[in-house]
């Protein structure tokens, strides 16, 4: 879905230099590394895969960087890779076909109480059980982010046995062309006393909130994307944007990582004016990050757009504090003289 919003024409009250704009708006883009809270909380990140194919930090066809800032990298070995695909959420992303990558066990990934684990998804196959990260190998059950029939699922295990899962309600399409953000929280408080929710695009994909088991099982097992662990569960589709951590996100943070990805400004543009409603004067492209420099010509009024894009009606990007900065232009003047002759006695020169 598109739209824009234009201002009202602005006027200076004076011929005016207009030097910069800036503005506010909801975060936008993949996530911030290394826990930073660059517009979103990220403490207690464990994990983050950007699956962006970043030479810079060692990435390939066979190793995925860890950008929490953990060292929990994942790789992959010859027809078990997965390839990198062009048309991710954000930039790249990891397509699967019957592929995996594996991280090996780690202690900040042996989550034990509060964890919420995210990622953003496509689904290619009609298979009815497959997973997007899970920790879930014979005799040593953990955790898995998944998709089970039709619909997503979040299970955690007490012990190889004891386990507890809640199933969404929305029909994941097969087609490959639709993007999910999917969200599964576990908030520890006790066995029996402890809570499960499944997010789907920023909403419950729940009636209510799921009592459950813990605390979640302490072993020793590596966490795979894309596979159960024990064979089986291959993701087909595509994955981009896969973060772990080790607290329980509240429901707005939910709702922020998936505005982040479903909302997006295509295009920010503006123009300076020599009347009060801009007639005939045209729209000047500029970047679509705040601030920014006005390279538009002195003039006495100013008008701004925004052209934005949500994959969601519900959620439309935020936009507020947009600030114009500008100057009083001095007023240029000429001045043309015409020296009277001068005279000397009867004699003029």
């Amino acid at each position: 879905y598109d739209g824009n919003y234009t201002s009202q024409v602005f006027p200076a009250g004076y011929y005016a230099t207009w030097n910069n704009i800036s503005w506010v708006s909801n975060y936008m883009g993949a996530l911030p590394d290394n826990a930073s809270e660059e517009g979103l909380n990220m403490s207690g990140n464990v994990l983050l895969f950007h699956y962006d194919n970043n030479s810079a930090y060692g990435e390939n066809g066979s190793h995925i960087y860890d950008f929490s800032g953990n060292n929990n990298n994942g790789s992959c070995m010859g027809v078990s890779c997965p390839v990198y695909n062009d048309s991710g959420r954000f930039s790249k992303a990891m397509s699967f076909n019957n592929n995996n990558i594996t991280v090996p066990f780690s202690p900040s990934l042996n989550i034990t109480e509060d964890i919420t684990i995210e990622a953003w998804v496509t689904r290619e196959s009609a298979n009815n059980d497959m997973q997007i990260i899970a920790r879930d190998e014979s005799g040593a059950r953990v955790y898995a982010l998944k998709q089970y029939d039709d619909n997503f699922e979040f299970k955690v295990w007490k012990d190889n046995s004891a386990w507890s899962g809640i199933t969404g309600n929305s029909a994941v399409e097969t087609t490959g062309q639709t993007w999910y953000h999917v969200v599964g929280r576990y908030c520890y408080g006790g066995d029996g006393s402890s809570t499960m929710d499944l997010f789907v695009n920023g909403m419950k994909d729940q009636i209510t909130a799921t009592s459950a088991v813990g605390p979640i099982n302490d072993v020793s097992s590596p966490l795979y994307i894309g596979l159960r662990g024990y064979g089986g569960g291959e993701w087909i589709g595509k994955i981009d944007e896969t973060a772990i951590y080790n607290r329980c996100l509240d429901n707005q943070e939910i709702i922020d990582r998936y505005k982040a990805g479903a909302t997006r400004f295509l295009n920010v543009t503006v123009r300076s004016c020599d009347d009060s409603i801009c007639s005939g004067e045209s729209w000047v492209d500029i970047a679509d990050t705040s601030p920014q420099d006005l390279p538009v010509s002195d003039n006495s009024y100013f008008q701004y757009k925004f052209d934005f894009q949500t994959d969601n009606l519900n959620f439309t990007p935020d936009l507020y504090n947009v600030s114009i900065h500008y100057s009083k232009q001095p007023a240029s003047c000429s001045l043309s003289l015409t020296p009277s002759p001068v005279v000397y006695g009867a004699q003029t020169l």
